[in-house]
C-alpha cells in the first residue's frame, strides 16, 4: 500500500513539474516574441498636489518641512504676487499637463503686503475660477509663525512689526529667524514651533495654540450678517482649508473637498486669510 502511495505521488510530482516547465517554455516564447504583458502595479497613486507659493524662501521652506509620506507635494516657490502668481500657477498646471502628469489639487499661497485691493480680489476669483485652492495672509504669511507664541485677537498690525517681534521672541528661545535676508525657516525652529508649550496648563503645543487662536479669531471676524472682506483684513487665519500637521494625506478623500476631511485628519498645515469672496 505504501509503495503505490509513493509511486501516486511521484507520478503526481512529474506532471506538476512538466506543467510548470510548459507554462516557463511558453513565458519565454512570448517573451521573446515581445508578447510579454506588463506587470500591473495595484498599488494606487499617491494623491499629487501642487502648491504655487509666493515667497522663494519662507513659505516652501516651511511647508517643504513636514514629513508627508501619502501623498505627492510639490512646492514651487515663484516670486510672483497675487493675479502674476495665478496665472503662473495655471501655466505650470498647463505644462506639466503636456507631459502627462495632473494634479488632484492646486494651492495658490500668496500675501496681501501692499497690493491694491483690486489684485488681491481679483486673484482670489481667478483662483477660484480655475478650481484652485486659496491660502492668502492679509497682510504677511509670518502672522501664522506670529500666532504660535501671541495671542493676537486679529487687530491691525504692519507686516514688518508682526515679523520682528516673532524674529525677537524666538532669538530669546535660542533661534534664529532673518526678517530681511533669505527668511528661511530652520528645522530646529520648525521643530520648536509644534513642541508643547511648557507654560500651558492643557499641554497644547504651540502650533496646537495658533490653530485655536486662528478659529477664534476666523469666527469673531467673520460670523454674522456683515463679514469683512478680504482686502480690509489684517493678520486673520482661517481654518476653513485646515491648519493642522501635515502627517497623512488619505488619497481616498483627495478628488473629493479636502476641507471637509481635515476636521478629522491631519493634513497639510495651510494658513489661509478669512471671509473669502
Amino acid at each position: 500500500m505504501s509503495n503505490r502511495t509513493n509511486k501516486k505521488e511521484q507520478q503526481q510530482q512529474k506532471k506538476a513539474a512538466h506543467k510548470a516547465q510548459k507554462r516557463a517554455a511558453k513565458r519565454a516564447r512570448r517573451a521573446a516574441q515581445g508578447l510579454v504583458e506588463p506587470e500591473v502595479d495595484a498599488t494606487p497613486p499617491l494623491p499629487r498636489i501642487l502648491m504655487v507659493c509666493e515667497g522663494g524662501n519662507t513659505e516652501p521652506s516651511y511647508f517643504s518641512l513636514f514629513e508627508v509620506k501619502n501623498a505627492d507635494i510639490e512646492i514651487v516657490g515663484t516670486g510672483y504676487n497675487t493675479i502674476s502668481l495665478v496665472q503662473k500657477a495655471h501655466d505650470l498646471v498647463q505644462a506639466k499637463a503636456k507631459d502627462g502628469i495632473d494634479f488632484d489639487q492646486v494651492w495658490c499661497v500668496f500675501d496681501k503686503d501692499d497690493f491694491s485691493n483690486n489684485d488681491f480680489n481679483n486673484a482670489i476669483l481667478m483662483a477660484k475660477g480655475y478650481g484652485y485652492k486659496i491660502a492668502y495672509s492679509n497682510q504677511a504669511f509670518e502672522y501664522w509663525f506670529y500666532l504660535h507664541f501671541f495671542d493676537h485677537q486679529g487687530g491691525q498690525m504692519d507686516r514688518a512689526v508682526c515679523c520682528e517681534k516673532f524674529s525677537d521672541w524666538v532669538a530669546k528661545q535660542g533661534y534664529f529667524y532673518d526678517c530681511d535676508r533669505g527668511k528661511s525657516l530652520s528645522k530646529a525652529l520648525f521643530d520648536y514651533m509644534r513642541s508643547i508649550n511648557p507654560n500651558d496648563p492643557k499641554q497644547r503645543t504651540f502650533q496646537q495654540q495658533a490653530l485655536q487662536r486662528a478659529q477664534r479669531n476666523h469666527q469673531h471676524h467673520c460670523s454674522g450678517p456683515y463679514p469683512r472682506p478680504p482686502r480690509i483684513q489684517h493678520h486673520r487665519l482661517s481654518i476653513g482649508e485646515g491648519i493642522e500637521p501635515l502627517q497623512q494625506v488619505n488619497p481616498s478623500f483627495v478628488r473629493g473637498t479636502w476641507s471637509k476631511n481635515l476636521a478629522t485628519m491631519p493634513a497639510k498645515a495651510f494658513f489661509t486669510g478669512y471671509c473669502l469672496i
